[in-house]
Formats: C-alpha cells, sequence, structure tokens
C-alpha cells in the first residue's frame, strides 16, 4: 500500500493499517456518497462479504455498514451508476 502526502509525494507502507474479511480480492473505486472523492469496495472470496471503505478529505473510514454478506466466494466488484441519479 502507498500513501500519499497531497502534494504528490507516496510512501511505502508496511503492511496495511484496514482490515478486510478473509482473503481479499480485486478491489473497485468509485464515489458512493457523492462526496467527489473515490470510495474502495473490496471483495472477501473466503467469507462471501464485501468490505467498503468511505475516503474524505480527512483521511479513509470504513463504512458503517460494511462488511455486507453478499453470497457465496465473490471475486470481484465494480461500481457504476446504474440509474444514472449521479
Amino acid at each position: 500500500m502507498l500513501f500519499g502526502d497531497g502534494r504528490g509525494n507516496f510512501s511505502l507502507s508496511k503492511g496495511s493499517p484496514f482490515s478486510t474479511g478473509h482473503y481479499p480480492g480485486t478491489l473497485a473505486t468509485g464515489d458512493l456518497n457523492g462526496d467527489g472523492i473515490a470510495d474502495i469496495v473490496v471483495p472477501n472470496y473466503e467469507d462471501g462479504t464485501l468490505t467498503t471503505y468511505l475516503c474524505g478529505r480527512s483521511g479513509i473510514t470504513p463504512a458503517g455498514y460494511s462488511p455486507i454478506r453478499v453470497g457465496h466466494t465473490p471475486h470481484g466488484v465494480a461500481i457504476a451508476d446504474l440509474n444514472h441519479d449521479g
């Protein structure tokens, strides 16, 4: 994981300060809460859940509704505005 300082500089972290479910898969990013900042969704293969992190100017926080049980062995996730409401 790389952390940015907001000025174009990135540093490698040792491990991750964010927990996910078991066997996380390929994540997706998209603005889930309409604040103009991309959020993160991670599928967790082993426990059948999605972990969601809301990103904002003050940092990254787990969403209050996370994790969400989605069924058996999710491999990936995609984010899209299917009804075009923003």
